[in-house]
């Protein structure tokens, strides 16, 4: 074996396990505004582990409502021109991660697939943040 992925690995279990013979070279997290777990990104990183970020939306509780946003993001979806999922994968692209969404259909599917599209730099400019940077944008789906 030359390497494996974990998945919900906190920094106690990612240490333990970089110990061993077999580092991890990813580890599955949930990951999105409300849970951005910075301090586990941050020792991801610091570890070379890539980040794969499961339910970006909140499990749908940020498209459907049952989680509450700023009324910035929302600012910001009618500045970029895109949906609030689409912004929100888009936040964790940015940020580096891989992405695993579902999509309820084809429409949403390639709804959530044109988030490679929306450019948040411009945003983040306009801030003049650093928190966002350019990598190579992973996205997978699930129908």
């Amino acid at each position: 074996m030359r390497a494996i992925g974990v998945s919900n690995y906190n920094e106690s279990h990612l240490t333990e396990l970089l110990e061993s013979s077999i580092p991890p070279m990813v580890n599955q997290i949930e990951i999105h505004p409300c849970l951005p777990q910075t301090n586990l990104v941050q020792f991801c990183k610091q570890h070379r582990i890539a980040v794969q970020s499961y339910s970006p939306l909140g499990e749908g509780r940020y498209v459907n409502g049952q989680l509450e946003l700023p009324n910035s993001v929302f600012d910001m979806a009618t500045r970029l021109n895109s949906s609030i999922a689409q912004l929100l994968l888009s936040w964790s692209l940015h940020r580096g991660f891989s992405v695993v969404c579902k999509a309820s259909s084809e429409s949403r599917l390639l709804e959530n697939f044109n988030s490679t599209l929306v450019h948040l730099e411009q945003e983040v400019k306009k801030k003049k943040s650093n928190r966002f940077s350019l990598k190579k944008l992973h996205i997978c789906y699930m129908l």
